[in-house]
């Protein structure tokens, strides 16, 4: 329920990137934070198998 709430407060357009001046570099849409957690688990879930397997 929280998330849910602070998805609705966001703005439509978020920083997703910083350059190295700590300046956003690039924009994206605010359903971009749902997309890094799911690549994040996915990777990590073809890495432990990978893991264990060997």
């Amino acid at each position: 329920m929280v998330s849910v709430y602070l998805y609705m407060q966001l703005p439509n357009i978020i920083p997703v990137q910083w350059g190295i001046t700590l300046i956003p570099s690039n924009w994206g849409n605010k359903a971009n934070i749902f997309i890094f957690p799911i690549v994040l688990m996915i990777v990590t879930a073809l890495m432990s198998r990978k893991t264990i397997s060997s």
